[in-house]
């Protein structure tokens, strides 16, 4: 343990599949930064461990929260290689004794536990989030819009309401959606599209992502494409354009702009309309026809509008003076951590 005092900087950090979103936090409670990485931890598992001590050189962290939900990468046979393996990277960039490991349930432990109870620890990120947001609001539903999950996480009265802790119950309790606003296959979204007045299937292969979709209509810029392209093409218009006519076996020069154009519509389109509709599943569900809807994550930006169409309950975007956008895993693990060490739990 470190002595308590004010100077304490907590690096919180959440590595996931995909990317690894970081945040810091110091002088007690004050969110000084945050950041995403792209990193695809199934295509260079070896650069993780280097890339963390890069980040450490930069944040130079007396404490880590560590978060994670990467372990699950399909370069790793099991979660339990996948948690051991994101964890000894983890010593090697910052060291054992600096770590606090988040639970499913909450609390932080120390890598030798987590070590040993890897389902303790095993996509753990969203407990962050919920506890957090229980602190600041009494009855809400964050929807956390990842590049390939959404989380949708109900507080009641101050509390925390998850009826589940592992992703398989998460999915079944409706507190998961897998699906988000980037790497989605698109040909999962739509199994048909619409050209004229005609239907086609579309094709089960991995040519186009939501992502495509979005970049295409104009939803996100390169920069939001965080991830490598499904045929290592560019992320322009052009490129998008060129994957999501791949759909139905197609191209830009028998396909027109008017009609790729309605393609990328009719899979954004439907994203949304899953992602509404598994929010409004758990609403019901839950009874909280009242609640705020608190969007967040990367997504959120791009959903926010077509969201707030499709359901009635309001979506503020500050709660008790806090920028909605600002609640994440990394910022929430953060935050608690300090908390914790400023005496303020």
């Amino acid at each position: 343990m470190w002595q308590v005092n004010k100077k304490i900087k907590v690096l919180g950090l959440d590595i996931g599949g995909a990317h690894i979103k970081y945040a810091v936090a110091q002088n007690q409670k004050a969110l000084l930064k945050r950041k995403i990485i792209p990193f695809e931890i199934y295509r260079t598992p070896k650069k993780l461990a280097p890339l963390l001590k890069a980040i450490c050189k930069e944040v130079k962290p007396s404490a880590i929260a560590l978060s994670m939900t990467g372990e699950l990468a399909d370069v790793f046979v099991t979660r339990r290689e996948g948690v051991k393996f994101i964890l000894n990277a983890a010593v090697d960039a910052f060291g054992g004794n600096a770590i606090n490991v988040l639970t499913v349930k909450g609390s932080f432990v120390s890598v030798s536990v987590a070590m040993k109870q890897t389902e303790l620890v095993s996509a753990a990120n969203f407990m962050a989030t919920v506890l957090y947001t229980a602190s600041i609001v009494d009855n809400s539903v964050v929807v956390d819009i990842g590049s390939t999950t959404t989380d949708i996480l109900p507080v009641i009265n101050w509390s925390p309401a998850i009826l589940a802790h592992d992703d398989l119950g998460r999915l079944k309790s409706g507190e998961l959606f897998y699906g988000g606003y980037l790497r989605t296959n698109a040909s999962s979204v739509l199994q048909e599209i619409s050209i004229g007045k005609t239907k086609v299937g579309t094709c089960p292969e991995f040519f186009a992502t939501v992502g495509d979709a979005h970049l295409y209509s104009g939803d996100i810029t390169a920069k939001d494409y965080t991830c490598q392209t499904p045929d290592g093409g560019p992320k322009t218009k052009r490129g998008a354009g060129i994957r999501l006519a791949r759909l139905i076996l197609s191209d830009p020069q028998t396909l027109s702009a008017k009609e790729i154009e309605s393609i990328a519509r009719q899979i954004v389109k439907a994203q949304t309309e899953k992602i509404a509709d598994a929010i409004k599943k758990l609403i019901v569900k839950r009874k909280m026809q009242n609640a705020k809807i608190l969007l967040t994550g990367a997504g959120a930006k791009v959903y926010r509008v077509k969201l707030a169409r499709m359901i009635k309950n309001p979506f503020p975007g500050k709660v008790n003076g806090i920028k909605v956008e600002n609640i994440s895993p990394a910022s929430a693990s953060a935050t608690k951590l300090l908390s914790a060490y400023l005496g303020a739990e």
